[in-house]
């Protein structure tokens, strides 16, 4: 990849593409597809847009997602739109000549009992956990397909698979939103209406491994421009943080000062995540933004954000 390259970041409005997006600009990548994206469910539109723009280099962040709360309540429909999703997607880059293609997966893909921490070589070694079969599955199954698509094709289809990502753009929705944004809006909501305690899910012991956005976006610009990968390649901070630390440590970042409590009723999810990083520290890549960093700065983009929105719909309608 070089810096005229014709990049197409599928899911460039996600968490991870539109990080991935932002560093490729800063970064003076001038070939970013900068098009409104297609539809990957529908393979005409896919293929209407391969066939204008020509992509070069596709890095595939797109593919529906949520917390413990969205896998439980609509199992069936995150699993079809991720199959259809990299199905049609890797399919589409074969056809149309795509030279490298990196497909983000994710750390659930692990089996539920893996011993910790999580190196690539568990991957498929056993049963996934419950709560996120359906999810994780689909999220497998592109794996192997790209690595079937390298073994029948000879395409240049690689594998990452991040940790928790967090930071701006993020799905804040207390519903569909995974931990760290989900909670930061609540610690927030629940600063501005004087509540004295907000009740998380779980029992807090559950162990996660969170990195930030941007560092995921500049592991994915390392990875696409290696001339061999081992596949997969996990990306994380290989550091493991509980959730109930997590929870004091937004209650901060926020500056909630009420009292956190646990319901134990709800999922933990599985028990214990932390990636191995052994991998993609031996290509020189590493963290580079502290936890507490990260969220303070996430805070900061929703706290922008929410005070835009509710200006927005502030303002009179003129007729």
């Amino acid at each position: 990849m070089n810096r005229t390259s014709r990049i197409y970041v599928a899911g460039g409005d996600s968490l991870f593409g539109s990080a991935l997006k932002r560093r490729l600009r800063e970064r003076g990548f001038v070939g970013l597809i900068e098009a409104c994206e297609p539809d990957p469910l529908f393979p005409a539109a896919l293929e209407e847009f391969f066939r204008e723009h020509r992509p070069e280099i596709v890095f595939l962040t797109s593919g529906r997602s949520g917390g413990i709360g969205l896998n439980q309540s609509c199992p069936a429909t995150l699993m079809q739109d991720n199959l259809l999703t990299v199905c049609h997607l890797l399919d589409t880059s074969r056809r149309f000549g795509v030279q490298r293609l990196l497909y983000l997966g994710s750390s659930c893909m692990y089996p539920h009992q893996a011993p910790q921490p999580l190196s690539e070589t568990y991957l498929g070694s056993g049963q996934l956990e419950s709560s996120s079969m359906p999810y994780a599955t689909a999220r497998l199954a592109g794996m192997i397909l790209c690595q079937a698509y390298r073994r029948e094709y000879g395409c240049d289809f690689r594998v990452a698979i991040p940790a928790n990502g967090y930071g701006p753009e993020d799905d804040f929705s207390p519903e569909t939103g995974h931990v760290i944004p989900a909670l930061l809006r609540k610690f927030h909501e629940a600063k501005e209406k004087n509540l004295s305690q907000v009740t998380v899910w779980g029992t807090g012991q559950p162990i996660r491994d969170f990195i930030h956005s941007t560092d995921v976006a500049e592991a994915c610009i390392t990875l696409i421009q290696q001339e061999s990968l081992p596949q997969p390649t996990n990306i994380g901070s290989g550091t493991g943080t509980t959730i109930k630390e997590l929870a004091e440590l937004l209650s901060e970042v926020v500056d909630f000062e009420g009292e956190i409590i646990w319901d134990s009723t709800k999922a933990d999810g599985q028990p214990h995540k932390v990636l191995d990083v052994c991998r993609i520290q031996q290509i020189g890549w590493r963290t580079q933004i502290p936890l507490r960093q990260g969220l303070k700065e996430t805070y900061d983009w929703y706290r922008i954000h929410i005070l835009e929105e509710k200006s927005r719909n502030a303002q009179p309608v003129v007729s």
